[in-house]
């Protein structure tokens, strides 16, 4: 991928949140998880990870701050989300994320790729401190 790739063509191949999921319970049935590594440490933290995203899907709430905040846009956002279920960081952060999506009534859209499947996406975003 070069920088003239035109990121709504990428876009089309992101996962929605529901589809992420979705993807994550049909592999932890099959004894898997997401990436092209299935060592034994990410399928420790896989199942884990979708327990805590499944918690706080149910309890996490946003501060009115945060609400009105998000209410006050007044352009469009995008964000392009690169995660694998065995990570321990999208599994606390991606409810969150969701839910302020939500909350920007169609003003906020989440793209979701599996970051081990999108080297050149990642390659895109990447620099020195990330």
């Amino acid at each position: 991928m070069n920088s003239t790739t035109n990121l709504t063509t990428i876009i089309g191949n992101a996962l929605s949140y529901t589809s992420y999921l979705n993807l994550i319970d049909k592999l932890l049935e099959e004894g898997k998880t997401t990436g092209n590594d299935q060592n034994p440490s990410h399928m420790e933290k896989a199942p884990l990870n979708r327990q805590r995203m499944k918690r706080l899907d149910k309890v996490a709430v946003l501060s009115d701050e945060l609400i009105q905040a998000i209410h006050d846009i007044q352009i469009p956002i995008s964000f392009i989300i690169l995660t694998e279920g065995w990570c321990g960081d999208a599994s606390q952060n991606l409810p969150y994320i969701h839910k302020i999506a939500e909350a920007g009534n169609g003003k906020i859209k989440e793209f979701y790729f599996l970051r081990d499947e999108n080297p050149e996406l990642m390659d895109l975003f990447f620099n020195e401190w990330s």
